[in-house]
Formats: structure tokens, C-alpha cells, sequence
């Protein structure tokens, strides 16, 4: 169709592009130090110079050539569909007090009021167990379909309930689950005073033993969200014993035998959370568009009555239409376009294509900035919790954002990520005390919907390692890989990668295919699931991703990097958390340079902690005048160290680790760090003081001191 035509125009064009900042980097020798050896080599006349020239000329018009060719025929086409009299949204801005209704925790809950339709709930069975104070420990079960408000219900038990317990924790689960990410998810909740650190064991079991050890003399409370086999839960159930404290597990699941055998088979135990009756649908829908207390307008009153009837008590349904109708309140055409697009009920119809017909329905209307940042959420993991910031880097290594000269990109990308928390496109995870969403989560109904709506629109695909039959594009411009902790995957046959702009990639280090050829990528995501330190990873090819704006690399790894990175001229983003021997020695010539993490580096004799360090601040740091973000943990700190990183003017976030505590007190001037809004120093002792008037504008402080 022509809309698919002239998507792969734009993209064939950003490619074109690319490869040919590529070819002036190689021709003015700013690429890496190999290839400039390399070229130099080759410049041996001026004759072979001016050959080179003509041809990359003669590239450069021929392509141009097929270019203007498309466009004139898309033109044509445009015109001949009359299509220049479709319009689209566009995107609004509500106020504070309005958006401030959406940061809840999941869909359906207002952050200072009680759950739409779910106070029965309070008082039911399941809920009382929570509070019986009998010693043995118990399970409940809640049941019911995708987006019917399992997890609205179990989040508000978790708040309300979650502090009468020593430890307690909130995991995910998938499909196809992680359990070495479940279990180390868990044993950083159950022991928060380590959540900052690296897991001292990799293996299943060894984790299981570990919390299990932990939870001996504690009563604890676990939640396990979106549960889908029976067997999931057998490897769990290992880690959590019967200690006779009132300890407490709650799950949710959609599937009636998972719920049953997780708690016991005793059906007072479980209970099945039904769609929302008409009244409560109604005073989701309203409290959504208008605010609670506020007036509904009158002439919209029968159109919001049938699409609540369609929305058949679904709350993640009624929601993200609300939310929706909500940014079109003066647009009538619009609302009777979405009534007549929904043409079935859900309680007629209860299946995920009536959902997809919905959320089709709701993405279509979103503003064309918004909607590659909804794609791109394609390339996570079902159950994975996604960080504000990690994200708002991503997207605008893509070049997603749409800045001005007076709004930072960084701000804009952000408020786009509002934007689809106000829209309930993704579900708010952790807030902080000014009701700013710090993370999200992607519900698994809508993930599957972008994921289609990816491969559909040639945007990304994702292969996990159990597929053999892929549906793809010719060329791939997004790949992300989760094969977890398999041994043998199948190779990426059929598939033209050389146009990948982002590669995720989630397992092994064996089970990495060659990144090296992909010239044009610009964000690079490296999880490795290895469980064992002796492995290594090379990634000195790097140095020839002259794109890449983002790169970030987890696990229990030692990664090699490049001796030099100078032509990776546009690097944004560089957070290591593996073990690494020594970082590039040019990397204070990374000018973009604006998010760096060093957190796991290589281990020192005689320090068995999992948090690597390395001996003191780098002298290259102060060099890094763009730097926002720094996370870094060294052996010892000095007033010296102090003074380089109050050079750092464009410094917002800084966290310090700092494992000798220093013989002299170190001591924060007034005046310094002035746009430093976020600081975390951890260290064995209390050695920090501020001076009055220091760190004027940080809004976060987090100090801890433990010996």
C-alpha cells in the first residue's frame, strides 16, 4: 500500500544518509585508529585520491536519482487517493492536576482514592487472610482475564498491607519465564539494604537457597504477578518455607488450574475478579475524561454510553479509551469516528482480537511523534520493568525526539513519556514523593498489540529462541533477541540486518550473533545471562559503530572494549554494569558524551563483594563538560577528586561509591554543583558534610553509610 511504500522510502533515506556520514568519516580519516592506518595506507597518489572521489560522487548522484524517482511517485499516488484530506491528531498538553490522575500504580486506580468497583474486594477471603494472624503460611490466588484489574487490586493489597511484614516483594513473571531474573528480582526486594549490588550467586538453585535462607525467621509477604503455568510456580514455591510467622503469598494468573493448584486447591482461597457492572464501568469512564466530581458534557452522554457497553466492563479497555476520548473532548467527529470503529461488545466477544480492534483504533489517533516511541517498547521483555531514563536515552539515540532551541531534548523525550502514562499505554511502576513516574511497565494485551503492529509496520521484530518460522520484512531495522539462558539458538537466517538501528540482545555470550557488520546501529543493548565469572566477551569491534549513539552492557561478563573509541563520535550513552579491564583511553574525546555508568569493573585482590570498583576517579572525567549522568564506585575519594567533579557544570545526577572511607572529612562547598538535582554517596562511614548553600538545586538526596 502506499502508506508502507512511503514508510520504507523514509527509512531507505535515513539509510542512505547514514552510510554516507559513514564514508566521510572513512574519507576524512575520523574513523577508528585501525582505519585510518588503513586508509592512509591506501592514499598513495593523488590519481587514486581523485578516483575515489568521482566514484563516491557518482554513488552519491545515483542514489539521489532514485530518491527524487520515489518521491515523485508517492506524490502522484498521494494525490490521485486524494489522501491530503485525512487528517490526523494532534498532540495536547494537559495541565499538572490533570495528568497527576493517571500516575497510578496500575490501571483503574486513582492515586489518593479507592479502586473503581474493588471494595468488595477488600473485604473478601482472600483479602482477610492478609490479616488473620493465624502463624501458618497461606496463599490466594486471583484469577481472571487480561486487563479485567487482577493487578490493580493485588498493587493496593501490597501498599496497604506490605509494611506489617519484615520483608516483602512484587515479581513479575512471563510466558516464557526468566527465573534467574524472577529470583534475583526477589532477592533484591527481600533484601533491600543490597538492592544496589550484584547478586552474589548466578545459579537457580543457589538463589533459591539464598532466599530461602533469608526468609527462615521472617514473616514475609510476595507477591507473584501474571502467573501462566503451574510449574513456574513449583520452582518459586522452593525459595519461600513454612515458617509459621504469618507469612503470606498472593499470585494472579488467567488460567483457572495455575490459581487452583498455587493455593492448595482450597477455593477459599481464590477468588475470580469479573469485569466491572455497568455503573462502576461508567464511573471509570467519567472520573477518567472529566475528573472526579466534574460535569460530563451532555451532548457526549450517549456516545460514551455505547462505547462503555462495547468496553463490556473491561477496565484496561474503558481506560486507554478514556484517556484517549479525554484529549478529544472538543472534537465530536472523533468520537463518533471511535464508536463506529468499535463495531463489537466484549462481553459478546471476550477475545484479544476484539482488544486489538481497540487498541488499533487508539494508535491510530496518536500524534506521529508518539507513535515509534510506543513501537520501539516492542523490544522489551514481557515481564520487564522499564527505567524512565534508560528509555528517554534510547529514543533519542533513534532521533525520536522533536526539540526546539528552548526545550531540551532530554525534557521533551520525557514529557513524551508522560504522555503515554496519561494515555494508559504503559503502567506506572515506581513513583517517587513528587508523583513523577520513575518506571513502567508495558501490559502484556498491549505489548502483543505493538509487537504485531511492529512487524506489520517493518518497525522491529523480535525473535525469541524457541521461534523457527519468523514473519518479517526484507530488511530489519530493529532486532531484539531474547533467548535467555538457552545453550543452542537458531541462526538469524533470511534476514538482511545490515539496516539495524537498535539491537537488544538478552542471553548468553556464545549465543550472540556478530554485531560487527551493522554499520548504521546506533543503540546497542548487551544482557548476558552467563552464570559463570571466568566469562569473557571481545567488543573491540565496537570502535566501528561510527552511528552509535547508546550502548549499555549487564551481566556477569568480562567485556573487552576498544583500546580507542574516537570515532565513535556520537556516543550519548556508555554504562557498563560487567567487568571490564580498562576503559577506552580517548574517552574524553567523546564530546556527545552526556550518561556515563562504571559501576562493575575489574575485581580487586582481597574484596569478594560483587560491586567492582576501581582505584579512584579517572584524571579523564573532568574532561567529560557535557556529563549529566555519572554512576561510578572507587576503592578511595579525595578532595582532589572532589574539585574534578565540580567541573562537571552540566552534572544533574551523580551517584558515588566509595568503599575506604576517607582520613579527612570531605567537605561540599557552597556554590558548586549547582545543577546537580539527584545525589547518592554510599561509603563505610559517615565522612560527607555540606556547607550551607551546597548542592542548592538537588531534589533527591540519599546518603548511606554502612560498615
Amino acid at each position: 500500500c502506499w502508506a508502507k511504500e512511503v514508510r520504507e522510502l523514509s527509512y531507505d533515506v535515513d539509510d542512505f544518509l547514514d552510510e554516507l556520514t559513514i564514508e566521510l568519516l572513512h574519507y576524512d580519516g575520523h574513523g577508528s585508529s585501525s582505519t585510518t592506518i588503513a586508509a592512509a595506507a591506501k592514499k598513495t597518489s593523488m590519481i587514486a585520491r581523485l578516483r575515489r572521489e568521482l566514484k563516491r560522487r557518482r554513488w552519491i548522484a545515483d542514489e539521489i536519482t532514485r530518491f527524487r524517482a520515489r518521491v515523485k511517485e508517492s506524490i502522484r499516488r498521494y494525490e490521485s487517493y486524494n489522501l491530503g484530506r485525512c487528517t490526523g491528531s494532534r498532540p495536547t498538553k494537559d495541565d499538572d492536576d490533570e495528568r497527576s490522575r493517571f500516575l497510578s500504580l496500575t490501571l483503574g486506580m486513582d492515586l489518593h482514592g479507592p479502586l473503581v468497583g474493588k471494595d468488595s474486594f477488600m473485604k473478601s477471603p482472600v483479602v482477610q487472610l492478609l490479616t488473620d494472624g493465624e502463624p501458618k503460611l497461606k496463599v490466594g490466588s486471583f484469577l481472571g482475564f487480561g486487563g479485567v484489574g487482577k493487578t490493580t487490586v493485588a498493587t493496593e493489597l501490597y501498599r496497604l498491607h506490605g509494611l506489617r511484614f519484615d520483608c516483602r516483594a512484587f515479581v513479575r513473571t512471563s510466558r516464557k519465564p526468566d527465573m534467574t531474573k524472577i529470583l534475583t528480582d526477589m532477592l533484591s526486594q527481600l533484601r533491600p539494604q543490597h538492592r544496589h549490588q550484584s547478586p552474589d550467586v548466578w545459579e537457580v538453585d543457589r538463589l533459591i537457597e539464598t532466599i530461602r535462607a533469608h526468609l527462615h525467621d521472617k514473616k514475609y509477604f510476595i507477591i507473584i504477578e501474571d502467573l501462566w503455568a503451574s510449574s513456574t510456580w513449583d520452582i518459586i514455591r522452593r525459595g519461600l518455607p513454612e515458617n509459621n510467622l504469618c507469612s503470606r503469598i498472593l499470585i494472579t494468573t488467567e488460567i483457572e488450574p495455575v490459581a487452583l493448584a498455587c493455593c492448595g486447591y482450597n477455593r477459599m482461597h481464590l477468588i475470580k475478579i469479573d469485569p466491572l457492572n455497568e455503573e462502576f464501568s461508567r464511573k471509570l469512564f467519567v472520573s477518567t475524561v472529566v475528573g472526579e466530581g466534574n460535569e460530563f458534557p451532555e451532548d457526549l452522554v450517549d456516545i460514551s454510553n455505547d462505547i462503555i457497553k462495547k468496553c463490556g466492563g473491561l477496565p484496561l479497555a474503558i481506560t486507554i479509551t478514556a484517556r484517549h476520548f479525554k484529549s478529544q473532548l472538543d472534537r465530536m467527529q472523533q468520537w463518533n469516528h471511535i464508536q463506529n470503529s468499535v463495531t463489537s461488545n466484549f462481553q459478546k466477544n471476550p477475545t484479544m482480537q476484539w482488544m486489538r480492534q481497540v487498541l488499533n483504533l487508539i494508535y491510530n489517533n496518536l500524534p506521529n511523534c508518539l507513535k515509534a516511541c510506543v513501537l520501539y517498547l516492542s523490544i522489551y521483555k514481557d515481564d520487564y520493568i522499564i527505567r524512565k531514563d534508560n528509555l528517554v536515552k534510547q529514543w533519542m539515540a533513534e532521533g525520536f525526539i522533536n526539540s526546539t532551541e528552548n526545550n531540551d531534548t532530554e525534557e521533551v523525550a520525557g514529557s513524551y513519556f508522560d504522555e503515554l502514562v496519561s494515555r494508559g499505554l504503559i503502567q506506572p511502576v515506581d513513583i517517587n514523593c513528587k508523583n513523577k513516574v520513575l518506571s513502567c511497565i508495558v501490559h502484556h494485551v498491549v505489548l502483543n498489540f505493538i509487537r504485531c503492529k511492529s512487524v506489520e509496520e517493518n518497525f522491529s521484530i523480535t525473535i525469541d529462541h524457541s521461534q523457527t518460522t519468523l514473519r518479517h520484512a526484507d530488511k530489519v531495522r530493529r532486532l531484539s533477541l531474547h533467548f535467555g539462558n538457552a545453550q543452542d539458538t537458531t541462526p538469524l537466517a533470511g534476514l538482511r540486518l545490515s539496516q539495524v538501528r537498535s539491537m537488544a540482545f538478552l542471553g548468553q555470550v556464545k549465543c550472540m550473533p556478530s554485531i560487527a557488520g551493522y554499520r548504521l546501529l546506533r543503540v546497542l543493548i548487551l544482557h548476558f545471562c552467563d552464570d559463570q565469572e571466568k566469562t569473557s566477551c571481545d567488543l573491540t569491534w565496537i570502535s566501528e559503530l561510527f552511528q552509535l549513539r547508546c550502548l549499555k552492557i549487564t551481566g556477569n561478563i568480562t567485556a573487552k572494549l576498544p583500546e580507542r573509541i574516537q570515532g565513535l563520535r556520537y556516543l550519548q550513552t556508555l554504562e557498563v554494569d560487567a567487568r571490564i579491564g580498562s576503559v577506552p583511553v580517548d574517552i574524553v574525546h567523546s564530546k556527545d558524551l552526556l550518561h556515563l555508568r562504571l559501576v562493575l569493573l575489574e575485581l580487586l585482590p582481597h574484596y569478594q563483594s560483587h560491586r567492582y570498583i576501581i582505584p579512584s576517579l579517572p584524571e579523564w572525567t573532568g574532561k567529560l563538560d557535557k556529563l549529566r549522568v555519572l554512576n561510578i564506585a572507587v576503592m578511595q575519594f579525595s578532595h582532589e577528586d572532589l574539585d574534578t567533579l565540580k567541573g562537571l557544570a552540566a552534572l544533574t545526577a551523580l551517584s558515588l561509591h566509595v568503599k575506604t572511607a576517607p582520613a579527612q572529612r570531605i567537605v561540599v562547598p557552597d556554590g558548586e554543583f549547582l545543577a546537580l538535582k539527584y545525589f547518592m554517596f554510599v561509603c563505610t562511614a559517615p565522612c560527607i558534610t555540606f556547607v550551607q548553600g551546597a548542592m542548592p538545586s538537588v531534589q533527591r538526596l540519599n546518603l548511606r553509610f554502612n560498615a
